[in-house]
């Protein structure tokens, strides 16, 4: 949205912002738009059409492009606003120069470092791409989030969580959970953040570094949606019969006791049975199309926007799941992508995806060499886990978590399911 003032009785468009899959920057103008008239008949101040276009329709006009008005932004991982320069170019030793406009580093919740700023004012946007609202505290110590004001001083916002009843374990007032070098709030009314198997327990940020490269990639609004347990409990999930059945057809024996009435000698066995039922839904289905739904409710789907699930290892049990739960109840999933998944494709589960209508599109991204997709193809568990022992965050599976090469498998991941037609 371009941002408009009144200034003197005159409306002045201020700013333009440019967006290519994300914002890019702004172009500063400031340009009259309209003045304001003495009153009309009715007493009421009027505008009349713009001043710029007074003049005949037939003289010709010159094209002007002047320079320095567009501002460009360089962010960080997490949205920061670090550098904006100009198209402006400098002339120094000989060369072209970037001219800065504005740039700044940070604290971990916000706060600009003591002498590491300069002309601050110059840009409107800051942290986590927030907007400041300089005019009670200070440049760049109270953001817009949208929903919340948050004050980077203090690492709090000065409202209540919208959605508090959905993080109970957390302060009403806490940001990103405490620890915002991983983790990112974009509006304020929900709680973003990386969870991959048991959430990510030693805190490397893969994640979020997974969905900044599907958003380069041009692949918008990526959500990680947390829904995991402990590391064993997620392994027990991953390799147990929700990677191969639908979660309301996988089924126990249950043992079932009769005691019948005893004799006069107080003699006689119990009966014993053993009866075939369904095993509930596991939590972090229920929880996944709980959240996917709710979200879809506050914020629906605009025209043409896909619907995409996507999960990697044990998130890919838990999406495939849950996107079968959602396309049962109506909802079309338009892409489901597996990462490094165990769903074998002969598997009932996988099956039932690619037999229902609502499921437009599956996309199997397999890892050469991983044990985990091979766990439901005859190989052998132990040896799986031997594996990965030895090979630690070498091991195939993590190809786009962990090593050297890993940024350049993310961004090459993302590119690949943005031409399969991923948006």
């Amino acid at each position: 949205m371009a941002v408009y003032r009144i200034r003197e009785d005159s409306l002045y468009l201020t700013e333009i912002p440019i967006y290519g899959s994300s914002r890019l920057g702004v172009i500063k103008e400031n340009k009259l738009l309209k003045v304001k008239t003495a009153q009309n008949n009715n007493g009421v101040m009027s505008l009349p059409i713009p001043v710029n276009i007074a003049q005949s329709k037939n003289t010709p006009k010159p094209s002007v492009y002047t320079m320095g008005k567009k501002h460009y932004e360089s962010t960080d991982w997490l949205g920061n606003v670090r550098v904006t320069y100009t198209d402006k170019k400098s002339w120094s030793n000989g060369r072209f120069a970037l001219n800065v406009s504005s740039s700044q580093d940070y604290y971990p919740f916000g706060s600009v470092m003591e002498g590491r700023g300069y002309n601050l004012a110059a840009y409107r946007f800051g942290f986590n791409g927030f907007v400041k609202d300089n005019e009670v505290y200070g440049i760049g110590n109270l953001y817009d989030m949208g929903a919340r004001l948050y004050d980077s001083r203090i690492g709090r916002t000065q409202s209540i969580d919208p959605s508090f009843k959905e993080y109970s374990y957390l302060s009403l007032y806490n940001y990103v959970n405490n620890n915002p070098i991983i983790f990112i709030d974009p509006d304020g009314k929900r709680f973003y953040f990386s969870a991959g198997a048991a959430h990510d327990p030693d805190k490397t940020g893969y994640i979020q570094k997974m969905l900044k490269a599907f958003e380069m990639a041009g692949i918008a609004n990526t959500v990680d949606v947390p829904a995991h347990g402990t590391k064993i409990s997620d392994i027990l999930f991953t390799i147990g019969p929700n990677s191969r059945i639908p979660a309301d057809r996988i089924k126990v024996y249950e043992k079932i006791i009769n005691i019948p009435n005893l004799d006069e000698f107080g003699v006689k066995d119990p009966n014993i049975q053993y009866e075939l039922k369904n095993v509930p839904t596991d939590w972090r289905i229920k929880q996944t199309v709980k959240t996917i739904k709710e979200d879809l409710q506050k914020n629906p789907l605009a025209e043409g926007e896909q619907l995409n699930l996507s999960g990697y290892s044990t998130g890919s049990v838990i999406m495939a799941q849950s996107a079968l739960k959602l396309a049962q109840e109506g909802y079309v999933i338009d892409n489901l992508i597996l990462i490094g998944s165990p769903i074998a494709e002969d598997s009932e589960l996988f099956k039932q995806l690619s037999t229902n209508a609502n499921i437009k599109n599956i996309i199997r991204i397999d890892i050469e060499g991983d044990d985990v997709r091979d766990l439901n193809k005859g190989g052998s568990i132990w040896s799986a886990l031997w594996n990965f022992l030895k090979k630690g965050e070498d091991h195939p599976h993590f190809k786009y978590a962990f090593g050297e090469n890993a940024e350049k498998e993310r961004k090459k991941l993302a590119e690949d399911l943005k031409k399969q037609g991923v948006k």
